[in-house]
């Protein structure tokens, strides 16, 4: 989602409806959307961008395609930008049905934050940002985070197995800081992470780096 608030900006400008940049904009947007000031001046000033939802209701609101807003598509790249959407989306209800099953109350957060999910466990807050691996081929996968998911939340990766005949299996990993460090491949505001599954068991490994499995288990 590159140079999204630079698109933001310019729908802004194009509208009749929104007022100039410092002349209330940043309030007419959060009464319209129903969300922060500050979730709004975060989106302005390239810091966050909005979630789905919230990304649907912005555009319309400003009269323009949300593929073109969010991710400055073009008509033959939107299929692929949906594909990614729908990965995210898997990612987080799996990660919240596995935090059930675990015993762990978690919620959903709004739209207006960066992070997914929330938790809170002996006292602790938990801000979880959730995304499904791509597998790039067989036990080699990559997944993308984005500046503010590292710098301000947990990040755990969900990896799809669909080898099993009945059903899928579901692992979830978490990125530690110094992995990211190390491996990390940085592109704009995100960052990429590369990583194999051993062929023996569900151990994975970012270069020579174990990744520790969500939860401990």
């Amino acid at each position: 989602m590159h140079n999204f608030h630079k698109r933001l900006a310019e729908a802004c400008a194009a509208s009749d409806l929104i007022p100039d940049h410092g002349k209330g904009q940043q309030t007419y947007l959060a009464e319209q959307l129903g969300v922060s000031q500050e979730a709004v001046r975060k989106w302005l000033a390239g810091e966050t961008t909005p979630r789905t939802a919230m990304s649907k209701r912005l555009s319309k609101i400003l009269n323009v395609k949300q593929s073109w807003l969010m991710l400055g598509t073009t008509h033959g790249e939107i299929d692929a930008d949906i594909k990614v959407a729908k990965r995210h989306e898997a990612s987080v209800y799996g990660l919240m049905s596995y935090l059930v099953a675990n015993n762990i109350g978690a919620t959903f957060t709004g739209e207006e934050h960066f992070h997914d999910i929330m938790f809170i466990a002996q006292g602790v807050v938990t801000k979880i940002c959730a995304q499904t691996a791509v597998e790039e081929e067989k036990n080699s996968f990559s997944v993308t985070f984005t500046d503010s998911q590292i710098a301000q939340g947990v990040q755990i990766i969900m990896v799809c197995d669909f080898s099993g005949s009945k059903s899928v299996g579901y692992d979830f990993l978490q990125v530690e800081p110094f992995v990211w460090k190390e491996h990390g491949k940085k592109s704009g505001n995100a960052i990429k992470l590369e990583f194999t599954r051993s062929t023996r068991g569900n151990a994975y490994y970012a270069g020579d780096m174990r990744l520790k499995p969500f939860l401990g288990e």
